[in-house]
């Protein structure tokens, strides 16, 4: 089955941020849309997430999934290198890195690669699943059991990522295969989405049919919000040619 794809994207500062450190990315091939979430203070963290988009753009069209990610991971990490050299040369040593997430197509399927605690959802029949899981300290705890979802938001550790892009001589990406369906949309967001609006308030935004209506409402719930943090959100929808 062939499917084609529609996409839009929207990110904001925030209300608290003043810079933006997200990137928000469609590949012009049409065929790798990214989120990545900067993390190094003013200009390290948007000059990382800018980095990491930078080279996922110049991978070359491929109908070839497998061709894809792996071309993917080797991209990011050169990012990861560059990401690390500009640290050195221009913030004097201190972290800088990004958090990524890819959503990936071929002709053959689809996948995720991703790194840190941007995530990737998808709406199938008004059920809403998460299919990345977060690289951070709390997700570890709340698998383990030692924390439920609500005490994690609040834990002092809530922000201490895993892996970044940037940080380490290797980066750390993760890869899963992901199952479509006609109709299925997909939601790439950094964490300032989903620490400002519950699972509950995210599905009743993406129950709204255009995408563009879809994306705008999700952006005026969130800075209807504190938005503490930047926010960026990546919507697309799955259909049958």
């Amino acid at each position: 089955m062939t499917f084609s794809w529609i996409s839009t994207s929207r990110s904001h500062q925030g209300k608290v941020r003043k810079v933006n450190e997200d990137s928000a990315f469609a590949h012009p091939d049409g065929m790798l849309w990214a989120i990545a979430d900067g993390m190094g203070g003013y200009e390290g963290g948007s000059m990382a997430s800018d980095i990491v988009v930078e080279e996922l753009g110049k991978i070359k069209k491929s109908d070839v999934l497998d061709q894809l990610v792996q071309n993917s991971l080797q991209q990011l990490q050169i990012a990861n290198t560059r990401i690390q050299r500009y640290s050195i040369e221009q913030c004097s040593g201190r972290s800088v890195g990004s958090t990524v997430v890819c959503f990936i197509t071929g002709a053959d399927g689809a996948a995720c690669v991703w790194a840190g605690d941007s995530r990737l959802y998808r709406l199938r029949d008004s059920e809403l699943l998460q299919l990345t899981t977060d690289h951070s300290e709390v997700a570890q705890l709340v698998a383990l059991g030692h924390l439920t979802e609500v005490e994690a938001r609040a834990h002092p550790k809530a922000n201490v990522i895993t892996r970044t892009i940037g940080v380490g001589r290797d980066q750390e990406a993760e890869t899963i295969l992901v199952n479509t369906e006609n109709s299925d949309t997909f939601l790439l967001c950094s964490d300032g989405l989903y620490n400002e609006l519950d699972e509950s308030a995210i599905l009743e935004s993406l129950r709204e049919e255009n995408l563009e209506s879809l994306a705008d409402d999700l952006m005026s719930r969130c800075m209807l919000t504190p938005a503490k943090d930047n926010i960026s959100i990546l919507l697309l929808r799955c259909l049958r040619q």
